[in-house]
């Protein structure tokens, strides 16, 4: 027997607001949807309303019934034939994988997240000078690429040539789009706070030289100090590899060249990394942080609250870095066309432990 025009508009209807938090992300990928019951008395409808409703979400593979459990939220299914999003990071000077790194775990995960939720899955690899990219395109039947930090121009330069969907996160180049965090305002808010306590002999741990993160958050640094007349010595610059172990061991040269009377009073490290390899060195030498040095970060990665002392750091808002990336990329798989735009996230300053008014000696 057919059902009467309203309960055919009271099902579908149902079934339209149902769909539509679950996109929302009301109802997450993996949880499970409210019971029969549950949902007829949120929306007012009897239960052969709800299991039509149901019935037609089943059919459209956004959610699966699992007997005696519940109705459970499925990942969004793509497109027929379509591959995975490439995630293309570049090796490290020392030839070790960057994924291990807290920002790029984090970024990674995140990526992951958000391609999942639109039934994509996402392939790993990192690329170098070394490395045939036509040939690892050729092979991994992607559907896009999100291009990370300092991957070679030639790399980019191909996958456009080849009309690849494509994005990059962390970097910029002009011919395609590119999602960063606002490097300059970072850091410049990290050197204010540390001047605002009185801090004037500030030390620098850069990241590599001709990385633009390096580029624009000495920028910001440089701004800062300038503005509230703070002298800037390049005695108390120094580079790192982006990782704990190497701004660890350049902190401590640092220190060691500047010697007891030049110590500075704050270093600002440019990731949390080189913040927390620079706490381990001061440590070594026998101050205390911050009673002795406050040391600021970058990135707010999960290690920076729970650090001792906890991290003064600046939060880049990766989970929306990463988002917008994401979405940037189906825009182009959806419109078959690409914008070389620059998106750039905004940032806050989080004031934690490891900053302290400067000590009078």
């Amino acid at each position: 027997m057919e059902p009467c025009a309203n309960e055919k508009y009271l099902y579908a209807k149902l079934y339209e607001s149902l769909k539509a938090e679950i996109g929302a992300g009301k109802y997450p990928i993996d949880c499970f949807l409210p019971s029969e019951q549950q949902i007829g008395k949120i929306y007012g409808v009897d239960r052969a309303t709800v299991r039509r409703a149901l019935k037609l979400l089943v059919n459209d593979g956004i959610v699966e019934k699992k007997a005696g459990v519940g109705t459970k939220v499925k990942p969004y299914p793509a497109p027929p034939g379509n591959g995975p999003i490439a995630f293309f990071l570049p090796k490290s000077r020392m030839r070790e994988n960057r994924i291990t790194q807290p920002f790029y775990s984090t970024l990674f995960y995140n990526i992951e997240k958000s391609c999942r939720q639109q039934g994509y899955q996402v392939a790993y690899s990192t690329l170098d000078e070394t490395d045939d990219v036509g040939e690892i395109l050729k092979n991994g039947g992607f559907s896009g690429i999100i291009f990370v930090s300092n991957i070679l121009r030639s790399h980019m330069d191909y996958a456009l040539s080849q009309k690849f969907p494509c994005v990059l996160i962390n970097g910029y180049y002009d011919k395609l789009p590119c999602v960063l965090q606002d490097n300059v305002e970072g850091t410049y808010l990290a050197c204010r706070h540390l001047i605002s306590l009185g801090h004037r002999k500030i030390a620098f741990l850069k990241g590599i030289a001709d990385y633009i993160s390096t580029i624009e958050r000495m920028r910001g640094c440089l701004t800062a100090m300038h503005e509230q007349g703070v002298p800037i010595s390049e005695k108390y610059m120094t580079e790192y590899d982006w990782d704990t172990a190497s701004a660890t061991r350049a902190t401590e040269e640092l220190l060691r060249r500047l010697g007891a009377g030049q110590y500075p009073t704050a270093i600002v490290g440019f990731n949390d990394a080189s913040a927390l390899g620079a706490i381990q060195a001061v440590a070594r030498i026998g101050l205390r942080v911050p009673e002795d040095v406050s040391v600021t970060g970058f990135d707010n990665v999960e290690q920076a609250e729970f650090s001792l002392p906890s991290l003064t750091t600046v939060d880049t808002n990766i989970p929306l870095m990463a988002a917008t990336a994401v979405q940037t990329l189906l825009w182009q798989l959806k419109n078959s066309r690409m914008d070389a735009i620059k998106l750039v996230v905004p940032v806050k300053l989080i004031v934690r432990n490891s900053t302290a008014p400067l000590a009078i000696r």
